[in-house]
């Protein structure tokens, strides 16, 4: 297993040489134009360098520890998927505060699934709104897992809530446009470009969050590009 991951480190290492990395979030505005698969795969050799990584940091490489370590928590949060608008098939006017999604926003679903389907995922949340349910809905129903709820409005404890029950995790958070980069910040990561309101959905925002409580971001691309 020890030897497994070193060589993967190492072919990780060559491919990030070649150019093959995540989009930075210092420069968000990269939009490859590469196939969905091509995306998952971009977003596989981030998830494995990273596990790859805190297994080092644990001293899981090398022989046995003296002293187990803790290991770093992961966070990957998306704004929901496509929603329905006045006029869309699948728009109830009865509820239009909260909209599902549209066939498009499904399709984006799916294509959620097959980006973290092999992520490790440990725990799984989203608002309470109906759009950010559906999106994970198919991954939890892959994994067979529950979604957690948690209001979207509060980002502190939502953030507070995941370093208590799921430190050393990998924790799938679904959440808004404009409550992503909140969490994103609360976490101690930094700042984020403005998603979008409008057409914004294709971003994944890879969050490592360190034993000693430093953290970092990595924006990446899920799925069919989003389009004006």
């Amino acid at each position: 297993m020890r030897s497994t991951r070193i060589q993967y480190v190492l072919v990780v290492a060559a491919l990030l040489l070649l150019g093959v990395a995540p989009i930075s979030a210092a420069a968000p505005s990269a939009h490859p134009t590469v196939p969905p698969d091509g995306v998952a795969a971009r977003f596989d050799i981030a998830f494995e360098f990273e596990q790859a990584r805190a297994i080092a940091d644990a001293g899981d490489v090398g022989g046995p520890p003296s002293t187990a370590q803790p290991a770093a928590t992961t966070v990957i949060l998306v704004r929901h998927a496509e929603k329905a608008a006045d006029g869309d098939p699948e728009f109830d006017p009865a509820s239009p505060a909260d909209p599902p999604l549209t066939a498009t926003g499904r399709a984006r679903a799916d294509a959620l699934v097959r980006t973290l389907g092999e992520a490790d995922v440990t725990a799984i949340y989203s608002s309470e709104f109906a759009r950010t349910r559906q999106t994970v809905a198919p991954l939890a129903d892959i994994l067979g897992m529950q979604i957690t709820t948690h209001p979207a409005g509060d980002t502190a404890g939502l953030v507070q809530r995941i370093l208590a029950d799921h430190r050393g995790g990998t924790v799938v958070v679904v959440g808004h446009s404009n409550t992503v980069p909140a969490i994103i910040e609360a976490f101690g990561a930094g700042t984020v470009d403005a998603i979008e309101e409008a057409w914004e959905h294709d971003n994944l925002y890879f969050v490592v969050v360190e034993p000693s409580g430093g953290a970092r971001v990595t924006t990446l691309k899920y799925g069919a590009p989003s389009r004006q």
